[in-house]
């Protein structure tokens, strides 16, 4: 994508927009963290998602899951 925008700058003799900072990440929690408010984090999108989720919440990840699937209403 990169690469395209490159040729386009060039042809279109525009410069390319600055790109924004990243997001800090959140640490990845502790064991003793609150379920349910790591259950909110993951709904608001602080742990990212799929194979990301997991490596982040490492040994919580099943509970958490459980608990996000449960206020979202998801069987």
């Amino acid at each position: 994508m990169a690469r395209a925008q490159y040729w386009y700058d060039r042809m279109s003799g525009t410069k390319p927009a600055p790109t924004p900072p990243a997001k800090p990440t959140p640490p990845a929690p502790k064991p003793s963290a609150n379920i349910d408010a790591l259950a909110d984090a993951v709904i608001r999108g602080e742990y990212g998602n799929g194979d990301e989720r997991k490596r982040r919440l490492e040994s919580n990840y099943a509970a958490v899951q459980k608990r996000v699937n449960e206020k979202l209403g998801i069987s």
